[in-house]
């Protein structure tokens, strides 16, 4: 018994310094996310502790985005739980909070950014989204939820700077720079920009886009002045998406597009088509089906006869509507047809091919 006894003395002596071994050497965990920041929200104090915010808060960091390769705001949202993407027509974020699809609650450091584009993150500090009722916060919201991104600002008295780029197999690539430099003792100076290329494994949907975003710090006692200004240009397909049937796509429109194209020239095939039969002495009669006016004007002349037709769901009456008895066919123009498409639909007179009403 008294060896059973040592043997146990010994081992919780053991333990005992096992133990405090362990605290003299604790790992220390650095959590960083764990504060809602929102500078133009009056209902809370910035920044809030989330366990002080009244309804469901997921929080990414730069460090997230970073190490789990995130590029876009659907990128994130797939992750998170009670929220969802949807489809943006190609040129827009879509959301769905709980349910509620939303294109307009979204915040840029707590100031409403509700215009239709897609948001990128190469210049955010972190991004919050919240899910529940937002108006008693934000003013003016849905029943869903909001994003609200938080932009990176100028660190006073440091010297950093980072690159980031990624590519894939179809051709698309996209590179993101932040540098952050002290222009004095109370004032830091912080530039982000980006630029990437849309190309994929569709014909057509594609472009390209880039972003600058200078900020400069200043501090003046108790008093921190931030200054930010960005400007981003997107030039992308707006892809209104592929019919289906029995939830395949439909075989009949694969050489068709249905979104808008920046080049709005005739296709050199038919082109070529056309001025072949021309030489052979055919007569030829144009017949344009197209959703918008093309640029016609450099050939309509050699035509022997020309129609357009606009398609369903575009400007004037649509096909369906007229085959199914719903309008009837005016032979009018519904909008002046430019000699450029360029020019728009508000050109004056002097760059109209056909004026307002020009028809049979």
């Amino acid at each position: 018994m008294k060896d059973i006894g040592k043997i146990l003395f010994l081992l919780l002596a053991t333990s005992i310094v096992a133990q405090s071994d362990s605290v003299d050497e604790v790992e220390e965990i650095v959590v960083k996310g764990n504060v809602l920041y929102s500078d133009q929200v009056n209902a809370l104090k910035t920044p809030v502790p989330v366990i002080n915010v009244p309804q469901t808060v997921t929080i990414v960091t730069d460090e997230d985005i970073r190490k789990q390769g995130f590029r876009q705001i659907g990128d994130i949202v797939r992750y998170t739980p009670g929220v969802n993407t949807s489809q943006g027509e190609g040129h827009r974020d879509a959301v769905v909070f709980r349910g509620v699809r939303s294109t307009a609650d979204f915040y840029l450091d707590g100031m409403r950014d509700d215009v239709q584009y897609y948001r990128s993150l190469y210049n955010l500090e972190q991004v919050e989204i919240l899910r529940g009722p937002n108006a008693l916060l934000f003013g003016r919201g849905g029943t869903g939820g909001i994003i609200n991104r938080v932009t990176k600002k100028a660190a006073v008295g440091e010297v950093f700077g980072s690159v980031d780029a990624g590519f894939d197999s179809f051709g698309a690539f996209d590179v993101a720079g932040d540098y952050n430099m002290a222009t004095g003792n109370n004032s830091a100076l912080r530039i982000n920009f980006h630029t990437d290329d849309l190309a994929n494994h569709r014909d057509f949907y594609e472009g390209e886009r880039y972003g600058i975003n200078p900020t400069v710090k200043i501090q003046a006692g108790d008093t921190t002045v931030d200054l930010s200004y960005e400007y981003i240009d997107h030039e992308r397909f707006i892809d209104r998406g592929i019919p289906t049937a029995n939830n395949k796509p439909v075989e009949e429109f694969a050489e068709i597009v249905f979104g808008d194209k920046d080049n709005l020239d005739l296709l050199s095939d038919d082109i070529e088509t056309i001025n072949t039969l021309k030489n052979k002495g055919y007569k030829v009669m144009v017949l344009l089906i197209s959703g918008r006016p093309m640029n016609i004007a450099d050939h309509i002349n050699s035509w022997d006869g020309f129609a357009a037709v606009w398609l369903p769901g575009t400007e004037g009456d649509g096909i369906s509507d007229i085959l199914f008895g719903d309008f009837q066919s005016s032979g009018k123009l519904s909008y002046p047809w430019p000699i450029k498409a360029e020019y728009g639909a508000n050109a004056e007179d002097k760059d109209l091919l056909f004026n307002f009403g020009f028809g049979l």
